[in-house]
């Protein structure tokens, strides 16, 4: 198998197939040649593109492919094996048409009539077809059957065209609606192929899992599914998890998507219809005849080619009848439906044994739970390792919904004690347990840990990929608590970008959706983003309902975060001893839960308070004995041990030495944490009904720091910095 420009895919010999539809499709390749002669081919393939007509097979695409090399690729497929009379018709028919038109014919070979997608008979245009060359004058003649019509522009499409004219770190989602025979298979292919030309892959939502995705593997996709399948979404979502770079789905189906901006393909009038029909002009008998056949269409561009090319066009309110040998203008669209049987099969993950034993599955189960339990307490090394052999007993006996499950409960604490990369791969593994299982939640918190993964990694334009798609999905879903978690995770990430406007409105709406642990992750991290907006007086507050849901919600874990994050605010506005007493009750707390993690960020806090309270060589040595620990930490929690470092050295000015960080990392938030670039004074400046005085805040502070009571018991991570 080979990807042909970004967007066929070539099987054994001729057989060839389109991504965007899963259509069968001819693939001409040939020599690009020299400058005039490109010129003149692509004069001929946009007539061929912007025309169609009932005999002559349509033109899906073309363009360059490689340094010296061009495509054609035309939807059709072998060659013409039905009655011996029809080649002559078909060949007499475009011969005709070519010659009233002024445009060449070429050989029109016998071999040349190949089987349409409807299973007609249709000529593939070859090399010499299609160039201009003198009228026989006998256009007039025509009858509208033999005469083809032009597409007619819709303005709606260029504003589907501008998701892919900036560069996003956010997916682009975007729907298709319009009655049947209102053009909207004429319209995706217009729109895939400027995505193919702007470094899009246009790929069916049915293709996206197929067993030949590792042909675009690391590309982005533009995913185009029907509004009434059910993998549409789940396909978008599994694309963003597998690869995260900025993908675009695009929805098509007779009623508007209402979770996503949509264009609808408005109805056409009767003079622009009549004004497709080619060659022209028409006679007065023909132009009244084409006038009524468009009054009957009612606009719509399918039944009127339908009418004119007196095929039995199927009104829009009744549905499709085989028995009765009806063809509609447009069905409902099934992309990727007919692609061959080769591109549909999955490979499966593991090897499934044929059939589990009695009470295997409910033994695997039981031990995948024991294992999760262990984690719970602190245990990781053997609930690691009992999780791990629950997860594979239960893939190779087909439980695959049992398997995604267990997966998602390892890559979490494997997150939350800082070891990234194993985490993503048993995302991935988790992400394959969970297409076949058709968990498309289980695929929503996969996205969202993956989100937080890549946060982790320093990769937060990746991180903003895959959690777009999460809340995309969510939300076509109706899962708002999902919705909520996603958006929660993104508000994170912008925060570490260093857009707190941005990530201030994404928690202002989702608090009443979420439950549990996350209402406490979305207090503390409404805190730290009131220290980037700089208003600290809104920072203390939340955090004080944050240390009373840790009261009630938490355990260790809570308790620890509570204390980094207090210690964080104050730090913010230089109450050293405050930062003191915080980081040391954040140390107790994450040594109880066993979060090493925690404590190697409450130390950062610590050494940055001493380095700006004058303890530089304090701050060096607290550094220095962290050294050996970096190695094995998130880059994101490195690259604040490395710009900590390079401050304490005192080497070069500080606010450059910062600046230079965040332009190297893209992590706008670095200053809050190293820099001191809000200081005391700024911070009182911006405090509106305080004094101008330092003393007042630093009693405010301290008030509202509180020792709220612990529990022993863990329930995970209520907050990542």
């Amino acid at each position: 198998m080979q990807l042909v420009a970004d967007r066929f895919v070539a099987l054994d010999g001729e057989r060839a197939f389109d991504l965007a539809t899963g259509a069968r499709v001819v693939l001409v390749v040939g020599s690009a040649g020299g400058v005039s002669e490109q010129l003149r081919w692509v004069d001929r393939c946009n007539a061929f593109r912007g025309v169609h007509h009932p005999l002559i097979a349509r033109l899906v695409d073309f363009g360059l492919v490689g340094e010296a090399s061009r495509f054609e690729a035309w939807a059709c497929g072998a060659t013409w094996g039905g009655a011996a009379t029809v080649p002559v018709l078909v060949r007499d028919g475009v011969r005709t048409y070519f010659s009233s038109a002024g445009l060449s014919a070429g050989a029109l070979a016998p071999a040349a009539v190949r089987t349409a997608l409807d299973g007609s008979a249709v000529l593939l245009p070859d090399a010499g077809t299609g160039y201009p060359v003198d009228p026989d004058g006998r256009g007039e003649t025509i009858p509208l059957a033999g005469r083809a019509l032009a597409i007619v522009e819709r303005p709606g499409l260029r504003a589907l065209a501008e998701m892919f004219d900036t560069v996003a770190t956010r997916p682009h989602v975007a729907s298709l609606w319009g009655p049947r025979g209102s053009g909207r298979d004429t319209a995706v292919g217009e729109i895939a192929r400027i995505a193919r030309v702007r470094g899009f892959v246009p790929i069916a939502a049915r293709l996206v899992t197929s067993r030949c995705a590792e042909l675009w593997r690391g590309r982005s996709l533009f995913v185009i599914g029907a509004a009434g399948d059910e993998r549409c979404w789940p396909a978008f979502l599994d694309a963003a998890l597998g690869n995260a770079q900025p993908h675009a789905l695009l929805v098509v189906g007779e009623e508007e998507c209402r979770t996503a901006d949509g264009v609808r393909l408005a109805r056409l009038s009767p003079a622009a219809l009549i004004g497709a029909i080619r060659p022209s002009p028409l006679t007065p008998g023909l132009a009244g005849a084409a006038s009524r056949l468009a009054e009957r269409a009612g606009g719509m561009p399918g039944q009127f080619a339908d009418l004119v090319w007196r095929r039995h066009a199927q009104p829009a309110s009744e549905p499709q009848s085989a028995s009765r040998g009806v063809r509609a203008a447009e069905g409902s669209p099934q992309y990727g439906a007919d692609a061959g049987d080769d591109l549909m099969v999955l490979k499966l993950p593991v090897a499934v044994c044929s059939w589990p034993a009695p009470g295997e599955l409910a033994t695997l189960r039981r031990r995948r739970d024991a294992a999760v339990a262990d984690l719970a307490r602190g245990r990781h090394a053997p609930g690691l390792r009992q999780l791990r052999q629950a997860i594979g007993g239960l893939a190779r006996r087909g439980d695959w919904a049992g398997a995604a499950e267990g997966t998602l409960a390892l890559a979490s604490p494997l997150v939350r004690r800082g070891r990234v990369r194993d985490a993503l791969a048993a995302i991935d593994d988790a992400r394959q347990y969970a297409r076949r299982a058709g968990a498309d939640a289980t695929l929503i918190d996969l996205a969202v840990l993956s989100g937080e993964a890549w946060i982790d990694l320093a990769r937060p334009d990746e991180a903003e990929s895959v959690l777009g798609s999460a809340i995309a999905t969510a939300r076509a879903a109706g899962d708002a608590p999902r919705a909520a978690s996603a958006t929660l995770t993104l508000a994170r990430c912008l925060f570490w970008r260093g857009s707190f406007a941005d990530a201030a409105a994404l928690l202002d709406g989702i608090a009443e959706h979420l439950r549990g642990v996350e209402r406490l992750r979305h207090r503390l991290l409404a805190a730290r983003v009131a220290v980037g907006v700089r208003d600290l007086s809104r920072a203390m507050s939340v955090l004080q309902e944050a240390r009373e849901m840790a009261g009630g919600e938490g355990g260790m874990l809570a308790q620890a975060a509570v204390h980094s994050v207090c210690a964080f605010v104050h730090l913010s506005v230089g109450d050293f001893d405050a930062v003191d007493r915080e980081t040391s009750a954040a140390l107790m707390a994450a040594r109880a839960a066993r979060d090493p993690l925690r404590a190697l960020r409450a130390r950062l806090v610590r050494a940055e308070a001493d380095r700006r309270r004058g303890r530089v060589a304090a701050a060096a040595t607290a550094l220095q004995q962290l050294r050996r620990a970096m190695k094995s930490t998130p880059p994101i929690v490195r690259t604040r041990w490395d710009l900590a470092s390079a401050l304490a050295s005192q080497e070069g000015d500080a606010q450059a030495i910062v600046a230079r960080f965040v332009s190297a990392t893209g992590l706008g938030a670095l200053p809050l944490y190293a820099a001191g670039i809000i200081g005391i004074d700024v911070a009182e400046e911006r405090l509106q009904g305080h004094t101008s005085t330092r003393f007042p805040l630093r009693r405010r502070c301290r008030q509202q720091v509180r020792r709220s009571p612990t529990r022993d018991a863990t329930r995970g991570e209520p907050d990542e910095e």
